[in-house]
């Protein structure tokens, strides 16, 4: 099971302007690695696809699990892009200007999370849509299981 990490905290004016964009309460997210407390995601702080340490249980954190895919799996397929420069033509084009557009080779942290999870248009999410994307697949998921029971 993939568990996502949705960053609420106040953050900086970077995260202030991606929360009032998109009107939601989240700037940014990792897949996150709870046991080891690892995230993996695109950041432009640290400069692209990397791997830290993070604390999850900060408060600054809203964790989601994604049952419908393994963590290795969704963790292996971000991994591959480790070191890519973050995308920032990608988020202005995809966002910004609404044109949905990635450009090869450099992903944002959204971005990246939906192409871990096999999210068709990876490009169009931003952490506030993929939030939604994801509880709302996480409540499909479980009603499936509900299904002739």
């Amino acid at each position: 099971m993939t568990t996502l990490a949705f960053y609420k905290g106040k953050g900086t004016a970077v995260d202030r302007a991606i929360r009032w964009a998109t009107r939601g309460e989240f700037s940014h997210v990792e897949l996150a690695d709870l046991d080891r407390g690892l995230g993996l995601s695109a950041s432009a702080r640290d400069g692209g696809v990397r791997v830290k340490a993070i604390d999850f249980a900060s408060g600054h954190w809203a964790v989601v699990e994604a049952p419908w895919i393994a963590r290795g799996t969704s963790w292996a397929r971000a991994a591959e892009h480790t070191a890519a420069p973050y995308d920032y033509l990608g988020i202005f084009g995809s966002h910004a200007l609404a044109l949905s557009r990635h450009y090869r080779d450099a992903w944002f942290c959204s971005e990246l999370c939906a192409y871990a999870l096999g999210l068709d248009a990876p490009q169009s999410y931003s952490p506030q849509g993929l939030f939604r994307a994801v509880t709302f697949g996480r409540q499909a998921f479980r009603a499936g299981d509900n299904i002739g029971n």
